[in-house]
């Protein structure tokens, strides 16, 4: 009887392990043969960009989640000093100046990648837009998009650089230029200007206009 009992445990312990075996190997080849094609079927269904109602196009066409962008300037505060030489440049932080940024895409046009009857490749072409609101909840106390600043005129400064390397007539011209802007009040090598223009809105006086029109 004992033979007996010894026997059938481990038969129904082989059958176990045997029957586990199986099932490991079952899931291994589900997962390598069918698991990819499930997947696939189920982003496919949610991300499928040819179907307005998914949450795929919706949220490729407009993001669901806001973007928050935050920017900090230095300021020259001593600029008289640094353009006379007699200082070297003293640096104010000011900010941060939030903006939430907005995304939407418009203008969809889907093509195929090339001329031939055969090829079954799709291209999507869209125009994406961003749109820039100021956060003034989320920004320093008390600032404002219409806050001056004043910084180093970058366009001013890349002019100097590329008429001095010109060097020969023209290069002397174009400085003769800058320095008939810079006595007449047209343009200054520390410009002041507002948040809003330097980031967004543009600036569109003196070497800036210049480098626009020329």
């Amino acid at each position: 009887h004992f033979y007996k009992r010894v026997m059938k445990a481990w038969c129904i312990w082989g059958s176990v392990a045997g029957l586990g075996l199986v099932l490991v190997v079952a899931g291994i080849v589900a997962g390598w043969a069918v698991g990819p094609s499930i997947v696939e079927s189920l982003v496919h269904e949610q991300m499928d960009l040819t179907d307005q109602e998914t949450d795929g196009y919706k949220y490729f066409i407009e993001p669901p989640v806001p973007v928050m962008v935050k920017f900090t300037f230095f300021e020259v505060s001593n600029h008289k000093e640094v353009i006379a030489g007699t200082q070297k440049p003293f640096l104010t932080e000011r900010g941060p100046y939030t903006y939430q940024e907005d995304m939407v895409k418009k203008d969809l046009k889907w093509s195929n990648g090339s001329d031939a009857s055969n090829d079954t490749k799709q291209f999507l072409e869209f125009g994406q837009y961003k749109n820039y609101t100021f956060l003034q909840d989320e920004s320093c106390t008390g600032c404002t998009e219409d806050d001056q600043v004043r910084m180093l005129n970058m366009p001013l400064a890349g002019l100097i650089a590329k008429f001095v390397e010109m060097g020969s007539f023209a290069g002397q011209a174009g400085l003769a230029g800058v320095d008939t802007m810079l006595k007449n009040g047209t343009d200054e090598l520390f410009a002041l200007t507002t948040v809003g223009d330097f980031l967004f809105r543009g600036i569109k006086t003196g070497a800036a206009e210049w480098m626009m029109i020329n």
